[in-house]
């Protein structure tokens, strides 16, 4: 470990942020084959503190990033600790940044981010959480397997389901932008959800099952506008890349969520287009079922995928250029709910 540097200053950085009087340090520890590179703020006050480790979406942003920063400050400014890492590839931490990565080798960075921030002095080892924006949602319940200091977590627009029916999802909602019927738009969904499983599987055994979806496919007015292969590929001579891509997209993170002992804050936008909230909602319910109390969900009305609130009548996608000017403000209750949860679980006491 490596301080890098310390200092105590007054912060202002988005409109919804208090200024917060914090202690500052930039650190380095080793994870299983890289470097991380991190920034730890706790407040002035109240040490051993309560910690957080915030776990990134899938943009390729580092620590320094406006939007974590002012956000840890939220936390910082209720005597909450948190470390902000930069992501594997980006940044100060070594090793390679891919947008759509091995989930599981990516939850084993969390989790030595975990145990490194439970390892410090001015940190309560008993309440060190998760906060998992998006893609971080399915990183969260596989870092909580990987070691016994996560006590609590806090999911923002994670998705409940498979990264492969959240990209088919996403992509369904640019071809209703695009004008395709809602049930060319199923037949569609229904194609690339046998295709995408097939290539990712990594051998052939799937070729009779993906050969008769592709001649249904075939004979759909749609074929055609997609500009679909007309043969099928051969899985196992896919290159490594494109089919490390597909084999990701099959990670299931229910299995994930059914061995998940700690309890759970999952947030959505009821406007999110990029995951499929009453799915996710479902998927997340059906495995905490028989484990009272430890889930809690919260859908703010209004709200899209960044969990602020839509401006017009639905979210422009990320993939046709959506930006911070598309949204408002965060909901009213968004925080309340937040530290509400927290207090109920002793957190920051």
């Amino acid at each position: 470990m490596v301080v890098v540097t310390t200092l105590t200053r007054a912060q202002h950085s988005e409109p919804d942020t208090l200024d917060v009087q914090f202690h500052e340090i930039n650190v380095t520890y080793p994870a299983k084959d890289i470097t991380i590179a991190a920034t730890i703020l706790f407040p002035l006050q109240g040490h051993p503190t309560a910690g957080i480790v915030m776990v990134h979406g899938s943009e390729g942003i580092s620590r320094k990033s406006s939007h974590y920063r002012s956000t840890a400050l939220k936390f910082v400014s209720k005597g909450i600790s948190v470390l902000i890492a930069d992501k594997r590839g980006i940044g100060e931490t070594t090793g390679e940044y891919l947008e759509a990565p091995d989930l599981h080798k990516v939850s084993e960075d969390i989790a030595a981010s975990v145990e490194y921030l439970a390892s410090r002095k001015e940190i309560r080892s008993d309440k060190v959480g998760l906060l998992a924006f998006s893609q971080g949602g399915w990183i969260a319940p596989l870092a909580a397997l990987k070691t016994p200091f996560v006590s609590f977590m806090i999911i923002a627009s994670g998705s409940g389901v498979s990264p492969r029916d959240q990209v088919i999802y996403q992509r369904g909602q640019e071809l209703l932008d695009d004008g395709f019927p809602e049930q060319e738009v199923r037949g569609i969904s229904e194609y690339r959800t046998v295709l995408w499983s097939y290539l990712g599987a990594g051998t052939v055994q799937g070729y009779e099952a993906a050969s008769s979806a592709l001649a249904t496919a075939r004979s759909r007015a749609w074929f055609g506008k997609m500009k679909f292969n007309e043969s099928l590929p051969d899985p196992t001579k896919l290159a490594k890349k494109e089919y490390d891509y597909f084999r990701h997209l099959d990670f299931d993170p229910a299995a994930a969520w059914r061995n998940v002992s700690c309890p759970t804050l999952a947030l959505f936008g009821e406007k999110d287009r990029h995951v499929p909230v009453h799915a996710s909602v479902e998927a997340l319910t059906m495995a905490f079922e028989g484990k009272s109390g430890l889930l809690q969900v919260k859908v703010f009305p209004g709200a899209g995928h960044p969990l602020r609130l839509v401006k017009g009548e639905k979210e422009m996608l990320r993939s046709r250029g959506h930006s911070p000017d598309n949204y408002g403000e965060q909901p009213s209750d968004y925080w309340p709910t937040i530290f509400g949860w927290l207090h109920s679980r002793g957190i920051p006491q």
